[in-house]
């Protein structure tokens, strides 16, 4: 039921369309705010996996697994990270566990990233000499691309088996099978469904074009580091950092900053959009964290319990 939340909305403050870009929310104290309905998507908590569908699934690893990053769930398996400088991705089916592959030790910043849609994981590595390191897998283990940069490059999105990257020179396509080609201007944020690019600006600054034709942005902003596109594509979550790290929403139209209030974040902190439109954001509150759900009128309300020591997070 979501009679809190639509009671919410209705005390909700109005604010006007020409709202200042820029304009922040205050945030209230998460830990008063009510209690809703669980999250629409699947999301994780720790060993427990919350379905979409109300499911719940509880995976094999005890307390240890706590700090594990479930993926996804593809061919009846969730794909699982262990992280760390051994880094571990496992493949999971009732107690079964197999292991698809293993980082071989080293200290680099190491990341994982399961395709939408699609059953390839890539292994992405920043060293510190500032080389950048990737390898592609499939879920058997078997590498089916790999590159080296000397450079820092980053991953903005991968669906199928598309790549969307960044070289801080110009965003580029690499389809698994190829080599990267070039696409666009640089960008910072790419989401390949909904053909939508942040390129880099003078200044600093980042703004909204297309992937299939990228021209000026229409605006821009110095403050706004842009991560989840909405469903329907007309907002896009993110941090403000004028001070600190901040929840941000903005309309990719014009840049205008919806009413939704700036929970303190990291750019570790779990971010989803659900069906309806409503955001969902991990929050915390002193050793303990929960999910907080927000709608872009600016109403909120809890969405989970309070857990400590637990990853949250957002399986695809």
């Amino acid at each position: 039921m979501r009679s809190v939340i639509r009671r919410l909305v209705a005390l909700a403050t109005v604010v006007s369309s020409i709202a200042l870009v820029g304009t922040a929310y205050a945030a209230p104290d998460p830990t008063t705010l009510p209690e809703g309905d669980a999250p629409a998507v699947t999301w994780q908590s720790g060993t427990t996996v919350h379905t979409a569908a109300g499911k719940t699934v509880t995976l094999p690893f005890g307390k240890a697994g706590n700090g594990y990053e479930v993926l996804g769930k593809r061919g009846g398996e969730w794909i699982v990270v262990i992280p760390g400088y051994d880094a571990e991705v496992l493949a999971v089916k009732g107690s079964k566990v197999r292991t698809v592959w293993k980082h071989v030790y080293d200290e680099s910043d190491t990341h994982y990233t399961l395709a939408q849609g699609g059953s390839l994981v890539v292994e992405w590595n920043f060293d510190r000499a500032g080389s950048t390191h990737v390898a592609v897998f499939d879920l058997k283990g078997k590498v089916v691309a790999h590159r080296n940069w000397g450079g820092t490059v980053r991953l903005l999105d991968f669906v199928g088996d598309t790549m969307l990257i960044s070289t801080h020179k110009k965003t580029q396509l690499w389809k698994v099978a190829g080599k990267p080609v070039g696409a666009a201007p640089d960008a910072s944020f790419g989401d390949l469904d909904g053909d939508l690019l942040f390129v880099n600006v003078p200044v600093d600054s980042v703004g909204p074009t297309s992937l299939s034709a990228p021209a000026t942005p229409t605006w821009s902003s110095g403050t706004f580091l842009p991560q989840r596109l909405s469903p329907d594509g007309q907002y896009v979550a993110g941090l403000s950092y004028v001070s600190s790290l901040k929840l941000e929403v903005r309309k990719v139209s014009d840049g205008t900053v919806l009413p939704v209030p700036s929970f303190r974040a990291t750019f570790d902190s779990a971010l989803a959009w659900e069906p309806d439109g409503s955001l969902l954001v991990e929050v915390k509150s002193g050793p303990t964290k929960a999910l907080v759900r927000c709608t872009m009128a600016g109403a909120c309300e809890r969405a989970t319990a309070w857990v400590k020591g637990q990853h949250l997070g957002f399986p695809g």
